[in-house]
């Protein structure tokens, strides 16, 4: 079976599940109808992270993928990661994805570092930009968004500064993917809520330093 939008499964339910005067609704439709229900509820996942070791990095002016330690959930047969590339992939399938990314970054003391969503390498509106603190004082880079129907997606988070060669340090990341039901309509992307202001800012030291 497939995933659907919910305009798609009620269009379904009208066109299979009639009233039934005449015996039209068979068993196959019943259980095609539950099915499609249950594949467009499933809940699936594709999750990157970075040990507390981290990835040291050198970054340039030019943005280029940031990799990841590790592979946790790769729900099969709807995701296909790779940590080296820093990869999380899905078929075209008539969903929504919600993206979340979150890493600790060290770096040199008032550098900026920004991170940017991709698909297919090409940069998306969601992106955040931070202030490094200092080689022992972590800002979290956190980037959120949601696409909806995009056909064949492969996510990425690309990592840029202002000068080249600049070593920077991500630890304790998460990079995760999630598939969502969609109610309806085409590719579109869109912003999700904000990441707060004191993360992109120079003094957006943690409280707890």
């Amino acid at each position: 079976m497939a995933r659907k939008t919910f305009f798609d499964l009620s269009a379904q339910a009208a066109a299979t599940l009639a009233d039934n005067t005449t015996a039209d609704i068979s068993p196959a439709d019943v259980r095609t109808m539950i099915t499609d229900f249950l594949d467009t509820m499933r809940p699936a996942y594709g999750v990157l992270t970075d040990s507390p070791t981290g990835i040291t990095k050198l970054v340039n002016i030019a943005a280029l993928p940031l990799a990841w330690t590790d592979i946790q959930r790769a729900d099969s047969p709807e995701f296909t990661l790779s940590a080296t590339n820093g990869s999380i992939s899905r078929p075209s399938q008539t969903c929504s994805s919600r993206i979340v990314c979150s890493v600790d970054v060290y770096g040199p003391q008032g550098k900026i570092i920004t991170g940017q969503l991709a698909n297919n390498g090409v940069a998306t509106q969601f992106k955040s930009t931070i202030t490094c603190g200092g080689p022992t004082k972590p800002e979290t880079l956190l980037i959120t968004g949601v696409v909806t129907a995009a056909v064949n997606p492969l996510f990425q988070i690309y990592v840029n500064t202002d000068s080249d060669g600049v070593s920077f340090t991500f630890k304790d990341g998460v990079f995760a993917v999630e598939n969502v039901p969609m109610r309806g309509g085409t590719t579109t992307q869109r912003a999700a809520p904000p990441a707060p202001a004191h993360r992109t800012t120079a003094s957006s030291a943690r409280a707890k330093k």
